[in-house]
């Protein structure tokens, strides 16, 4: 059994299952099953975890949120 812990504070994360299986659940105890090829982008300060009952390889990428400069409200 595994389980992530949270990104540091705005920080997003991409996640893509290369093999395997594993439960994304969001701050609501929404759980989301993520399959090979499956992905989820989880936008920066989102509560969320990911857990496995099995072996499973994951890509992630996080990276430090930054507003677009020319970004129009």
């Amino acid at each position: 059994n595994s389980r992530s812990g949270l990104p540091p504070y705005d920080v997003e994360r991409f996640v893509f299952v290369v093999q395997g299986t594993v439960t994304l659940t969001n701050v609501s105890d929404v759980n989301h099953e993520l399959m090979v090829d499956s992905y989820a982008y989880l936008p920066p300060n989102s509560e969320h975890s990911i857990s496995c009952d099995a072996s499973a390889t994951l890509v992630v990428f996080e990276r430090r949120f930054v507003c677009p400069t020319h970004y129009i409200d």
